[in-house]
C-alpha cells in the first residue's frame, strides 16, 4: 500500500501552529508575576498597578476589528510579524522604565501588538483543517494554556535566580522566535477586502444572533477570568498566602485548562459542542460560588482546577461555534470582530469589579458573585443557542 503524506501535511501544520502559539503566548506569560512587582518598584501603588495590569487587555479588545480587517487585506503571516517583533520589542523596553507611567505606555503598546497579531493567529488555525477543525482549536488553544502554566513559573525563577528584568529578555527572544516559526511554516498571500470595513464587521456580528449569543459566552469566560486573575491573588493574601501558593493556583489552573481543551475539543466533534459548552459554563458558575466558602490553599487549589476546565470548555467551545459559521473569506475579519464582542468582557470584568468595590466598599469576596453572575446566565444563554 502506497503511503499517503496528504493524510500527514494537516498534523504536520497543525504541530507546527501549536509551536509557534506556544513560543508566543509563553512569551507573554514570562513577565506576568514580575509586572506587578516592576510596577511597584517603579513607584506605582495598588490601584496604578492595576492600570498597568489591563491596560494591555483593553488595548487589545477594542482594536481586533481593525487589525483582523488588516490581516484578511494584507495577509495573517505580515501581521503576526509586525505584531509579534512590536510586542517583543516594547517587552525588551521595558527594562529600561523609569517609571511606572512609562511601564504603562509600553504595555499600552504591547497591547496594540497583541491585537496586530492575534486575530491572524487565529485565522491560521481556523483555515487549516475544515474537517478537525475541533480538535486544530482543540490543540491550538492547549499550547495557549500550557503557556499559561509554564510562563509564571519560568519567569518566576528567572527573577527569583537572576534579575527581576530577565523575563522581559527573554520576551524578547521568544518573540523573535515565535515570529520566525509562523513566516517560515505558514506562506500566506494578501487578502482583499472589497468593502467590508471594521465597523460593519462587529454590526454583522451583532445582526447574527446566534453568533451573539456564541459571544457571549466567550465574553462571560473573560470577564469572570480577569476578574479572578486580578483579584483572588489580593483575596489569597487577605488569607495570608504567599507568593508561592499564588503561583501554585495559577499554574495548576492553567494546567487544567490545557489539559482540558485538546479532550473538549476532540468530544465536540464527537458528540456536539452544545452539551459541552453548558457543562463548562455550569462548573465555572458554582466553582466561582464556592470561592466564597474557601479560607485554605486546599480548597482554593481545588476550586481552581475545576474553574480552569469550566473555562477551558466555554473559552474554545465559543471560538469553534463562531469558526463553525463564518465563511472562510472573511474568517479574520469576522472572527476578530467576534473575538472583539468576546474580549470586551476581558477589560469590563476587573474594570466593573474594580469601580463595584471602590464605590460602595464591598468586601472582596463580592467578585466571586459577579463571576458566577456573569457565567451563570451563559448557562442559559446555550440553552438559546442552535445547533451548529
Amino acid at each position: 500500500m502506497a503511503f499517503s503524506t496528504s493524510r500527514i501535511r494537516p498534523y504536520y501544520k497543525i504541530l507546527l501552529l501549536a509551536v509557534a502559539t506556544f513560543a508566543t503566548f509563553l512569551s507573554t506569560n514570562l513577565i506576568k508575576p514580575v509586572l506587578p512587582v516592576l510596577a511597584e518598584e517603579l513607584g506605582g501603588e495598588e490601584f496604578e498597578i492595576a492600570s498597568v495590569l489591563m491596560i494591555s487587555i483593553v488595548l487589545l479588545s477594542l482594536l481586533q476589528p481593525l487589525t483582523g480587517a488588516l490581516a484578511d487585506k494584507y495577509g495573517y503571516v505580515k501581521m503576526i510579524v509586525i505584531g509579534g517583533f512590536l510586542g517583543g520589542f516594547t517587552s525588551l523596553l521595558c527594562i529600561f522604565a523609569a517609571s511606572w507611567r512609562e511601564l504603562f505606555i509600553l504595555r499600552a503598546i504591547g497591547g496594540l501588538a497583541d491585537a496586530i497579531s492575534g486575530p491572524a493567529i487565529l485565522a491560521i488555525a481556523a483555515s487549516l483543517s475544515e474537517e478537525r477543525r475541533g480538535l486544530t482549536f482543540g490543540i491550538f488553544r492547549s499550547s495557549q494554556g500550557l503557556s499559561f502554566m509554564v510562563g509564571p513559573i519560568v519567569g518566576a525563577v528567572l527573577a527569583e535566580f537572576f534579575s527581576i528584568k530577565i523575563p522581559f529578555l527573554f520576551d524578547f527572544a521568544l518573540s523573535l522566535l515565535a515570529i520566525t516559526l509562523f513566516a517560515i511554516s505558514f506562506k500566506e498571500g494578501a487578502r482583499r477586502l472589497e468593502e467590508k470595513t471594521s465597523f460593519k464587521a462587529l454590526v454583522e456580528v451583532a445582526r447574527d444572533r446566534e453568533l451573539l449569543k456564541i459571544a457571549y459566552l466567550g465574553f462571560s469566560e473573560g470577564f469572570s477570568f480577569t476578574i479572578w486573575s486580578s483579584f483572588l491573588p489580593v483575596y489569597m493574601l487577605s488569607l495570608g498566602m504567599a507568593e508561592t501558593e499564588i503561583g501554585l493556583v495559577f499554574s495548576l489552573e492553567a494546567l487544567a485548562f490545557s489539559l482540558s481543551n485538546i479532550f473538549i475539543g476532540y468530544l465536540s466533534d464527537r458528540i456536539g459542542r452544545k452539551p459541552l459548552a453548558l457543562l463548562g459554563a455550569t462548573l465555572t458558575t458554582f466553582s466561582s460560588i464556592a470561592y466564597i466558602h474557601a479560607r485554605s490553599l486546599f480548597p482554593i487549589t481545588v476550586l481552581s482546577i475545576f474553574y480552569g476546565m469550566g473555562c477551558s470548555s466555554i473559552f474554545l467551545l465559543s471560538t469553534v461555534m463562531a469558526a463553525d459559521r463564518i465563511p472562510e473569506n472573511r474568517r479574520a475579519l469576522l472572527l476578530g470582530a467576534f473575538d472583539t464582542i468576546m474580549d470586551i468582557g476581558l477589560a469590563v470584568g476587573p474594570v466593573f469589579s474594580w469601580v463595584l468595590l471602590k464605590t460602595t466598599g464591598l468586601p472582596l469576596i463580592t467578585t466571586f458573585i459577579v463571576m458566577a453572575l456573569s457565567t451563570g446566565l451563559a448557562v442559559f444563554a446555550v440553552f438559546l443557542i442552535k445547533n451548529v
